[in-house]
């Protein structure tokens, strides 16, 4: 099996950082991206410190960073982030959020469709 590359972090990386309600309550997700506007990076914090939840969620954000870092393309996590049900969800402006992964998932689609999509198109990648 090939080994996969692992890209460095620099020292300053843009990023966005959309927050959404949950059944925990606020989710603040930051995806960071690099030149391309690949996202490369995801830390989603709850608005509540401490508990089981916010760990949950602290392991999610690394596995998806660790892979994000190693070329998995954005829209495996997205597909395999939504739609995880939570018993407490919530809506936010309308939109139903399942659970914390879900939050992710809708997320990296919102950078993925508002930031790196016209990218792509721009380079006839689509």
């Amino acid at each position: 099996m090939a080994r996969l590359t692992r890209i460095s972090r620099p020292k300053i990386w843009p990023s966005i950082s959309p927050r959404y309600l949950t059944g925990c309550g606020h989710i603040y997700i930051h995806i960071s991206y690099d030149e391309n506007k690949i996202p490369i990076e995801v830390f989603a914090i709850l608005g509540k410190a401490g508990g089981c939840a916010a760990c949950q969620l602290e392991g999610i954000s690394r596995s998806v960073t660790a892979g994000l870092r190693h070329g998995v393309p954005a829209e495996v996590y997205i597909k395999q982030l939504a739609g995880i049900k939570c018993p407490s969800k919530a809506i936010d402006e309308g939109e139903v959020i399942e659970s914390c992964s879900d939050a992710i998932s809708k997320a990296m689609k919102f950078y993925v469709d508002t930031y790196l999509a016209p990218v792509k198109e721009a380079k006839g990648e689509t």
